[in-house]
């Protein structure tokens, strides 16, 4: 019964301080990459092999570019479909979409294809790009995710020994606790693992520009006569008002 308890205490304290670290995670410090990779050799099988031989850290970005540019097409959902086509043959996906934006993502390692792809069925492309290095974050949730599940092992055992009612039910307790810490290490390390595979690309289109047009008219071929022949009455009009009505200049300061 000892045992127990003083087990479940220690599970308890670690569950403790993870769904604090989660709680605070934004706020606090990253983790200097030393530390993480400590963690990582005492958390693994054979802890007892010396830092110096250990494999540098793979570091985890995750990738997001925004891309604009003025389309070829005279119509916005032909270029819609020409980028979600474009999308699919580089293995991605459409995330939303919007009258002259969509959102998608594509693998990291062909992001940059991706965007040449684009720019060269596109006029005036413009394109940046924003790197966000999560590498302290992913390896500390693999360390939390890790000890959970051992501490699971434990508390299941644990239950299987349990003497009396008593005892069940706390390590039950215990063991919701712990199981749900694991479900929001699984989810956390899962997303993080798909933004960092699948870049964002925020993708805004414009309409092909086109001038405005002056529309002009002239007679056709059996249109002359008529066209000549109403010009002349204009002038005669213009020369007969001329006889009657004149313009003259009057000086307004005189009256």
């Amino acid at each position: 019964m000892r045992n127990i308890l003083l087990l479940l205490f220690i599970s308890f304290s670690i569950i403790h301080c993870s769904s604090t670290g989660q709680r605070s995670e934004s706020s606090r410090p990253s983790i200097e990459p030393n530390t993480v990779e400590s963690a990582r050799i005492a958390s693994s099988e054979g802890a007892g092999s010396d830092f110096a031989d250990e494999a540098p850290i793979e570091r985890k970005i995750i990738y997001t570019a925004d891309v604009r540019f003025q389309a070829r097409e005279k119509e916005l959902e032909a270029t819609r479909e020409m980028l979600l086509k474009l999308t699919k043959e580089f293995s991605g996906y459409m995330l939303s979409s919007a009258e002259n934006r969509i959102e998608v993502r594509v693998p990291s390692d062909s992001l940059q294809n991706y965007l040449e792809a684009i720019k060269s069925v596109t006029d005036n492309f413009y394109s940046s790009m924003n790197a966000s290095d999560v590498t302290d974050s992913f390896y500390d949730t693999e360390i939390r995710l890790t000890n959970a599940r051992k501490m699971r092992e434990r508390l299941l055992d644990l239950l299987k020994s349990a003497k009396n009612v008593q005892e069940t039910l706390a390590v039950e307790q215990q063991l919701a606790r712990v199981s749900e810490s694991i479900e929001l290490y699984e989810g956390r390390l899962k997303r993080l693992k798909t933004e960092i595979s699948m870049s964002k690309v925020n993708i805004t289109f414009y309409k092909k520009y086109e001038p405005a047009k002056e529309t002009e008219y002239e007679p056709g071929i059996l249109g002359y006569p008529f066209y000549y022949a109403w010009k002349g009455i204009e002038y005669v009009g213009e020369g007969i008002v001329w006889l009657f009505v004149r313009e003259k200049e009057v000086d307004t300061q005189a009256k």
